[in-house]
């Protein structure tokens, strides 16, 4: 299952059997015994066989369309703190990351930064120096050091001047800046650095770079021996440790060293550091696992950017909360706890009060300032005394959980929220951006490999959610047959097509209508509609008995629908286990209650709206009844027949084909010889048919490319992965990119009505059929529904007028060429609204100019309308004033009416072109301007 290409650049690729998920980098050893040096390997393409679904609070996308994820850890960022030390006196200390250094005396803060400089993860002392007592050399004498040679000349060298000679190195030296006379330098010196020379003969020798590990001097010398101490305290102890998580870098003379995190481009818990000296300098820069660029694009084709957050590593919720004051009788809840103070507390006493909480606590850590009611549930909290606020961690880990319920009598708590996610996974936040345009609650995304693993780490990849448009499910009153509810569509129900898919399948949809052709004995319990309506506020509703907390994001009637019926799915109320259940579109402000079978006749829902404001009102859509009607009606699935491209180009392209998430083989296509090309796109599909259950064939024709056959009527769903641009890709190998369903067929026998319909709330384009009574044994097609065509519009422009007007101060107005001068005069008052009046009289005794001005919002505003709708006109100013301004606007653009009449190969009716439409057709509709083209009308 596994292919090796290679090119005439040295580069061979393997592609790795779809089954084998993602696989660790490619080893190559002895490469050298070839003549190749150090060869390298990158991941080009990674392997993901799941991207499993997620909305918190059972959230949906509010668009139907394409989602495209794509990301770059080439930005990734790993967490690093920025540590600037202070001077320690003797018996001061300071501990980062677990180890603890004592000065020994008054240590100054860039001695204390080369202490803690270039320290690997796991040490347990700071930077290491070696100190070297020079003696004096008679002539012809040496000194080595580090592989640099100091030899005497005649009259020799002191001591002094042999130290002097020796300071201020850095690794590489070969010429110092000081030379003894005489004297002459041999060498280079390398691996150490030492400072400006102070006095006498001692010079300190550091690892250069800078390191935690003592390295040898290699010194000699052919005169008097040395002095030389490793020292590794030079300027105090150390004790505890190692340093853990981190890694340090530093530069000499600094007073502060850079920690870096061992983990990379995770968040990681912050380094601990501590002092009893003066504090310490903080500045942390987090962690960015890289960016995340993702695009929603609609099935009308607009683009909507979305928000996202990549988790390399799981990432469990908490939330900072932090408090205020209270009084007494003023109540906080927290979680379902609720405190009730019985006398005046500080934020940092509430603070305490539900510190330290354990899951089901149903008590704070004290009760000295008040009482306890309810139960803590989903998290656990910490605190630190002194503090006004508390940290809440959920107890689910690695899940973006509902968050924790935090309100107050008082002022209300504020909370910031991180937000859980599993490893391998995308986060998109409702808030986030332009999200709430696309989703109605937050998405996460998880990717896993062929085992269940996690699979993003360092590696890019990209993601798409039906690729180039989605097949929507049916729902539940989109499709009636014969008057009967057919309900909605499941992805259960068909097993070959892309599980991302398959609900919205023609097997899907045909097992549901098949479902309800026989008769049966159905149940089917009430259903109520709550509409909601008014401008609601904080507070809290009571629906069905569910108390429901509004907040001030909750500011209109579709917000708080959206809330009232997550928390209505989340009660015992009117969860899964009563066989009741909610249905809601986002969006709307009314939401649909079913209750069970055996719940029967019941009274309408009730609805308290407490302070909130929200009126609702209750009507019921659906009586309690048994039925053992069936339709009559069964679903035959066609074979889904997803047609090809037309071929184009010449150049050679290389890619591989995804069919129903499964890989072909690389594609190359043949250089001017589109019949190779696409028999190799036949073979590399074929050769994988057995998985995919789509067949490839080969038209014989380069304007009909290669068309993609199931005949069990699946999902087809294609997409390319390629270094050239898709869709000369697709051209070039005769495919089209995108997702297809099949057709359904409708048979029943011959006295069985088949009468097509849908309900008020219901869309039956989602089951790819039209209304309508075909019990009539003919052929009838319906056209779908003619949108309404928008009128033209005029063009809409604003001129303003401001400023100090002053006698002889011109303003002039050029529209389509022709220019309108005003010049301000004692006479007419020299006001903005003078020169604005005078402007419109002069514009409108132009009656051949089909534009018309008025008096604006403001006294200094005019306002320019076409006469004719879908004509635009040109407009621009001028001015002779100092202190007078002109400053103009479109308000509105000017827009034609849009019409689409039929064209060339629009409409084939039994192999039989149908010719354009004609106005000449059409002798009834209207032609003013606000007017569609005749020949887009039905009856041409």
């Amino acid at each position: 299952g596994r292919s090796v290409a290679v090119n005439t650049s040295g580069v061979v690729t393997i592609t790795y059997a779809a089954g084998e998920g993602a696989v660790a980098d490619t080893e190559v050893k002895n490469a050298n015994v070839i003549g190749i040096a150090s060869p390298t390997v990158a991941t080009t393409r990674q392997a993901i066989t799941s991207g499993t679904e997620m909305f918190k609070e059972g959230g949906s996308f509010l668009k139907s369309g394409s989602l495209k994820i794509t990301t770059d850890t080439s930005t990734a960022v790993t967490e690093k703190t920025k540590v600037t030390f202070q001077a320690l006196t003797a018996g001061q200390t300071v501990t980062i990351g677990g180890l603890t250094f004592t000065s020994t005396g008054a240590t100054t803060a860039a001695q204390v930064a080369e202490s803690f400089g270039s320290m690997a993860e796991g040490a347990t002392a700071g930077s290491q120096k070696t100190h070297v007592t020079f003696q004096a050399l008679t002539a012809g004498q040496t000194v080595t050091i580090a592989g640099l040679t100091l030899m005497a000349g005649t009259g020799g060298v002191t001591a002094a001047d042999v130290a002097k000679a020796f300071s201020g190195l850095s690794s590489g030296t070969t010429s110092p800046g000081f030379t003894p006379a005489n004297a002459t330098w041999t060498g280079t010196f390398t691996g150490f650095s030492t400072p400006a020379y102070g006095s006498g003969a001692v010079v300190d020798f550091t690892n250069s770079p800078f390191s935690n590990t003592i390295a040898s001097l290699n010194q000699s010398t052919s005169g008097t021996a040395l002095g030389v101490v490793t020292n590794s305290t030079t300027y105090g102890t150390w004790s505890n440790g190692p340093l853990t998580g981190f890694s340090s870098t530093y530069t000499a003379g600094n007073s502060y060293v850079d920690f870096s995190s061992t983990t990379p481009a995770a968040d990681v818990t912050n380094l601990p550091t501590s002092t009893s000296g003066t504090a310490l300098t903080l500045v942390t820069t987090p962690a960015y696992p890289g960016d995340v660029v993702a695009s929603f694009q609609t099935e009308t084709g607009e683009i909507y950017p979305l928000t996202g957050k990549l988790n390399t590593t799981a990432v469990t919720e908490s939330a900072k909360i932090t408090f205020s004051d209270v009084t007494t009788g003023q109540t906080v809840t927290v979680g379902g706890l609720t405190f009730t103070a019985t006398q005046n507390a500080t934020a940092a006493q509430v603070a305490a009060s539900f510190g330290t909480l354990t899951d089901n606590a149903t008590s704070g850590a004290n009760s000295t300032y008040g009482t306890w009611t309810g139960k803590f549930t989903g998290f656990t909290t910490a605190y630190t005394s002194g503090d006004a606020f508390v940290t809440a961690t959920s107890t689910t880990a690695a899940t973006n959980v509902t968050d924790i319920t935090v309100n107050s009598s008082g002022n209300p708590p504020t909370v910031a929220v991180t937000n859980g996610a599993p490893a391998s996974s995308i986060s998109f936040f409702k808030n986030s951006g332009s999200n709430a345009e696309i989703i109605s609650n937050d998405l996460v995304y998880t990717f896993n490999d062929i085992n269940g693993n996690a699979t993003l780490g360092n590696r890019k990849f990209t993601f798409s959610v039906d690729v180039a448009g989605s097949i929507p499910a049916l729902r539940a009153g989109d499709l009636k047959i014969n008057g009967i509810e057919i309900g909605s569509s499941h992805a259960e129900d068909d097993p070959f097509s892309p599980s991302n898919n398959a609900s919205g399948s023609a097997i899907a949809k045909a097992a549901a209508i098949n479902r309800m052709a026989n008769a049966t004995g159905i149940k089917r319990g009430e259903s109520q509609m709550l509409t909601f309506s008014g401008t609601p506020s904080p507070g809290t509703i009571v629906v069905g008995g569910v108390s429901v907390t509004l907040d001030a994001l909750d500011n209109t009637s579709a917000k708080a629908a959206a809330k009232i019926a997550a928390a209505l799915k989340a009660s015992p109320q009117f969860g899964d286990p009563t066989g009741r259940s909610i249905d809601y579109t986002a969006g709307n402000s009314a939401l649909t209650i079913n209750y069970a079978p055996a719940d029967g006749n019941i009274a309408n829902t009730s609805i308290a709206p407490g302070s909130t404001g929200l009126m609702g009102v209750v009507d019921v859509t659906q009586e309690n009844y048994t039925s053992t009607a069936g339709t009559g009606v069964y679903a035959k699935v066609n074979q889904n027949l997803l047609t090809g491209k037309a071929m184009s180009g010449t150049s050679v392209v290389k890619g591989v084909v995804f069919i129903n998430g499964y890989a072909s083989a690389n594609i190359a296509t043949t250089l001017n010889n589109t019949r190779a090309t696409r028999a190799d796109v036949v073979k590399a599909i074929n050769l994988i048919s057995d998985k995919t259950g789509v067949k490839a064939i080969d038209t014989g024709s380069d304007a009909k490319g290669v068309t993609l056959v199931a005949a069990d009527g699946r999902n087809i769903e294609v997409s390319f992965e390629t270094s050239a641009n898709a869709d000369d890709f697709g051209s070039r190998i005769g495919l089209r990119q995108g997702v297809q369903a099949s057709t359904i067929s409708l048979e029943s026998k011959i006295p069985t009505p088949v009468v097509l319909s849908s309900s008020s709330t219901g869309d039956i384009r989602r089951a790819g059929l039209v209304e309508g009574n075909f019990t009539r044994n003919q052929a009838v097609a319906n056209t779908s529904d003619r949108s309404m065509v928008s009128p033209s519009v005029s063009q809409v422009d604003s001129l303003v007028v401001d400023g100090t007007i002053l006698a002889d101060d011109t303003f002039t107005a050029i529209i389509n060429g022709s220019t309108y001068k005003y010049t301000a005069n004692t006479t007419d008052g020299l006001t903005k609204q003078a020169v604005r009046d005078g402007l419109v009289s002069k514009i409108n005794a132009d009656k051949d100019l089909k534009v018309t001005a008025v008096a604006g919002r403001t006294p200094g505003e005019l306002l320019l309308t076409s006469d004719i709708p879908g004509t635009s006109f040109t407009f621009t100013t001028s001015k002779v004033s100092t202190t007078g301004t002109m400053t103009s606007a479109n308000l509105v653009q000017s827009e034609s009416a849009p019409y689409k009449p039929l064209g060339m190969d629009d409409l084939m009716i039994n192999g039989v072109k149908i010719p354009p439409s004609k106005a000449s057709d059409d002798t009834f509709s209207p032609t003013g301007p606000t007017s569609s083209d005749r020949s887009a009308s039905a009856i041409a």
